[in-house]
């Protein structure tokens, strides 16, 4: 197959690309460094490049925001929506009518509650899955249990730590006027935060937009390395 020219769309040449390497177990380059089935564009590509170039263009990625409430998990998902074509999912939407009332009440939710919860959350990104190959979901996620039961059903999430300094945290639940998890709940359920010790990537939500996307390409760029 070397020499040939693919006149395809990138998307095929990975498709013929991963096949070959499938079968043949091609090396990273192979030993004239020209990838076997040959040349496209003029550049030369071993299948794992086309492999990263498929998964840049076609997606395939389960990105899970979690951290403190008022962080700024809601605002990066938009972001990763609007300028880089990611569904986005906010799972706050499917608090049951009981979770609603504990927080509108400031009290803290069961463990019971909260299970069940995730379990339901496991299943509402499997739907999602089918028919969105780009998801990025926004959930607090204050147990480490919990990221680990997400990351038990779907291995190939990356987590990422959406992060603010407190006094910024504390300004924007001030601000709030819709939403029921005000600062003073913010500040009741503080302490359960648990650390996370699950492999992740953080993300400092302080200093703008631009910051933002920024700290976002950087990620993607680590993931698709």
């Amino acid at each position: 197959m070397a020499g040939h020219e693919l006149d395809t769309p990138i998307e095929l040449a990975a498709l013929l690309c991963l096949d070959c390497y499938a079968r043949c177990h091609i090396r990273n380059l192979c030993e004239d460094g020209e990838c076997p089935i040959g040349r496209f564009s003029s550049f030369y590509f071993n299948p794992l490049f086309i492999y990263n170039a498929r998964i840049i263009e076609r997606g395939f990625m389960l990105l899970i925001l979690f951290g403190l409430s008022g962080s700024g998990k809601n605002y990066v998902g938009r972001i990763l929506r609007d300028e880089y074509g990611m569904h986005f999912y906010d799972a706050d939407t499917d608090l049951t009518p009981a979770m609603q009332d504990a927080i509108r009440d400031q009290r803290v939710i069961p463990d019971a509650a909260r299970d069940a919860f995730f379990q339901r959350l496991v299943e509402r990104i499997e739907e999602l899955r089918k028919r969105e190959e780009n998801l990025v979901v926004s959930q607090a996620i204050y147990k480490e249990k919990h990221r680990e039961q997400i990351l038990r059903s779907f291995p190939d999430a990356q987590f990422v730590w959406v992060r603010a300094p407190l006094d910024v945290i504390a300004q924007r639940l001030a601000r709030r006027t819709d939403n029921p998890a005000t600062l003073a709940y913010a500040e009741k359920i503080l302490s359960i935060f648990e650390p996370p010790r699950i492999r992740h990537f953080a993300l400092d939500n302080a200093g703008g937009r631009e910051d933002v996307k920024q700290q976002i390409e950087q990620i993607l760029a680590q993931i698709h390395a």
